[in-house]
């Protein structure tokens, strides 16, 4: 039980929090965050084809042991730390993105002006949703800014 609560409930709230990061401060999110969820296990990949380590650590999948089958996997120290270090990475993700949230408040943007934004009439679009538009801000094409 305690090798599944390091391993699951921790890299769900790590794929959670690079997603609310690159929803809040990219342009494409969807497309960061498919391209560093790619890096990250083809990091993990390399690692296995290159060098002749047979287990390996990532953010993503937390620890994979190995090809070969064991009924007992013992919890070590390593694994500790390294969901430690994942849960930090996390933590980090999430308040940057809390940052820039707390920060749109002074582009003036509401959520109402957003959900109205991406819903749409249906007089005016027919019933079809809207993508989100992007505010240019301090030079840059950022998404749009929301006041919680």
């Amino acid at each position: 039980m305690a090798f599944f609560m390091l391993l699951a409930p921790v890299s769900a709230l790590f794929g959670v929090s690079l997603g609310f990061f690159c929803a809040v401060h990219f342009a494409h999110p969807r497309t960061l965050f498919l391209l560093l969820c790619f890096v990250l296990l083809a990091y993990s990949a390399g690692l296995g084809y290159f060098t002749p380590a047979v287990f390996s650590y990532n953010f993503l999948y937390g620890y994979f042991p190995g090809l070969t089958y064991d009924e007992v996997i013992l919890v070590s120290r390593t694994l500790v730390l390294f969901r430690l270090l994942t849960l930090f990475v996390a933590a980090v993700l999430l308040w940057a993105g809390m940052i820039t949230v707390a920060g749109s408040r002074t582009t003036g943007v509401s959520w109402r002006r957003f959900a109205r934004s991406v819903r749409g009439s249906s007089r005016e679009t027919g019933g079809s949703v809207r993508r989100p538009s992007r505010v240019c801000w301090q030079g840059s094409i950022l998404p749009l800014r929301f006041r919680v």
